[in-house]
């Protein structure tokens, strides 16, 4: 059984089932909503895609002293 966990990450295809799952079955609290347009290679959403330049939102989750964040990969930037 897991007693504890903080700073997990994961990458999901649909924010909004995940948020089901996460905040309305596990309980969780959305703590904050970020967008983030990073477009210079190296950044952190550009390394963890693979892509130089990506846009996605990320939604940190809370329960507890737990935390946890669900990300949200929606487009490179180069694409639109």
């Amino acid at each position: 059984m897991i007693k504890w966990i903080n700073h997990t990450c994961f990458i999901v295809k649909d924010l909004e089932k995940s948020l089901v799952f996460y905040r309305d079955l596990l309980g969780m609290t959305v703590e904050r909503e970020e967008f983030r347009d990073q477009g210079s290679a190296g950044s952190f959403g550009a390394a963890l895609f693979g892509q130089e330049q990506v846009r996605y939102n990320m939604v940190y989750l809370g329960i507890g002293d737990m935390r946890h964040s669900c990300l949200l990969y929606t487009s490179a930037a180069a694409d639109e």
